[in-house]
């Protein structure tokens, strides 16, 4: 019986034109699933915005939610009152524009797993035996750790900021006309970049590993961690007020506090 053969991706001894070969598939693969799905999105367009949208109603699971429990505590001066927001437009091309560019960004968002698997396979050879196991854990809780930065900023730190922004008025004669650009621009870049933050986690559980962290390290500098938090929520946040500043920054420390007791067992 003749040993099974190997697959280019398996095999460590492929030579520089190989490796190249091999990278060039990866790339295309990924490419190609992540074209699939966006195309599929593009003509879901119903389904597509009823999500996109659907902070921007005061019908949203996360405004429900808060209600439900302003009821049942008594506290009536929390709750969402009811409210319509209505968007325009001065470019004749950036609805269709826009439509691709979402359907390309949540397509992006899905395929994340399938594209980590396939970096996963195209480095794995470059792995010991022994801690492909530990590695492809790391890699799972760092893809949950995405998603769930993800719906953090689109259930919680968007809706709040955005019905902040939305309702606030200087004066009755002032009328608040949020753009098209604006509400998107906002949803997309507070959702990836707050997705991508909450890998901050598995950042320092790997640099504990290769010993250049550890708990008392980031004890000490606590002080200058809060500050810096500071200064990435202030990067990442589209809009320049306080308030969705702060939404972001919470978590972000929560985070840093998580970090410390993830290195102190990777420490032990």
């Amino acid at each position: 019986m003749t040993p099974p053969t190997k697959t280019p991706i398996e095999d460590k001894n492929l030579s520089f034109g190989e490796h190249c070969e091999e990278l060039r598939k990866f790339v295309l693969r990924c490419l190609v699933v992540w074209m699939i799905v966006a195309v599929g999105l593009f003509c879901l367009r119903d389904l597509l915005f009823s999500i996109v949208f659907a902070p921007a109603k005061s019908n949203f699971c996360t405004y429900q939610l808060l209600q439900y429990l302003a009821d049942k505590c008594g506290l009536g001066a929390i709750a969402m009152q009811p409210f319509e927001v209505q968007f325009i437009n001065f470019n004749l091309t950036r609805p269709l524009v826009a439509h691709i560019q979402v359907a390309m960004a949540v397509a992006l968002l899905l395929t994340t797993p399938f594209i980590v698997v396939q970096c996963f396979r195209f480095i794995a050879p470059a792995i010991q035996k022994g801690k492909r196991l530990y590695s492809v854990a790391v890699v799972s809780v760092a893809v949950m750790l995405f998603y769930f930065g993800v719906s953090v900023a689109y259930f919680i730190v968007f809706p709040f900021a955005f019905h902040f922004l939305a309702l606030y008025q200087i004066e009755e004669v002032v009328f608040n006309q949020i753009s098209l650009d604006s509400y998107l621009s906002m949803l997309v870049t507070l959702t990836l970049l707050m997705g991508l933050c909450f890998e901050i986690p598995i950042v320092l559980y790997i640099l504990s590993k290769m010993g250049l962290v550890d708990r008392a390290l980031l004890i000490r500098y606590r002080k200058h961690a809060i500050v810096l938090i500071c200064i990435i929520a202030a990067l990442i946040t589209p809009t320049t007020d306080i308030f969705t500043l702060i939404l972001v920054i919470i978590p972000f420390y929560l985070l840093y506090e998580f970090s410390i007791l993830i290195v102190r067992k990777s420490n032990k």
